[in-house]
């Protein structure tokens, strides 16, 4: 049942990312509240493709409680910013905003994918539960999630470094949402 209405909200919000789509003319990933609805596509999609590929359904339980919070950080921005505004001249290469955030969104969504793995391997170890799937597979459940989700954030710096060049002309500003990005921890 709850895999049934996962699939459900993936499909709404679909609709609600084509329909902004649609609106603004464009993939929306230009604000938070853009980048917010299509993560939540993204957060779903994979979760559900990673739960058929694993038969998996337990995830859900850690997964679905950040889909939830996030449409409702959704739901509290400001109104403000569900206005469909023109682009700023430095988000106007489309083709580069598209693949570094989608990028992005691919990798916090396999990184969340891989949490939830990580949580229920801990909870598998520490207390035995036995109605959880065994710690083996939730070690490869959550390691190809990674695998996914490393290279992608990877090409997320380099294609922002890109970007940033054909936007500002330096790759690199020592801004500091470019230092927190590459900072190892």
């Amino acid at each position: 049942l709850g895999t049934t209405f996962a699939w459900f909200a993936l499909g709404f919000q679909v609709l609600s990312v084509g329909l902004r789509t649609i609106a603004a003319g464009r993939i929306p990933l230009s604000n938070m509240y853009e980048f917010s609805l299509s993560f939540l596509v993204l957060l779903l999609l994979v979760y559900l493709l990673f739960e058929r590929a694993y038969q998996v359904p337990h995830l859900g339980a850690i997964v679905m409680p950040i889909a939830v919070g996030m449409a409702a950080y959704i739901w509290s921005l400001p109104a403000a910013m569900r206005e469909v505004d023109p682009l700023i001249p430095a988000l106007q290469h489309i083709t580069l905003m598209t693949i570094h955030v989608s990028l992005a969104l691919l990798a916090y969504s396999t990184f969340a994918v891989a949490f939830a793995a990580a949580v229920l391997y801990l909870v598998v170890t520490h207390w035995h539960v036995s109605w959880l799937p065994g710690a083996d597979l939730l070690d490869d459940f959550g390691f190809r999630a990674v695998t996914v989700g490393f290279p992608a954030l990877s090409l997320v710096l380099i294609i922002g470094s890109i970007w940033a060049h054909q936007a500002w002309g330096s790759y690199w500003s020592w801004d500091p949402k470019e230092t927190a990005a590459s900072s190892p921890g």
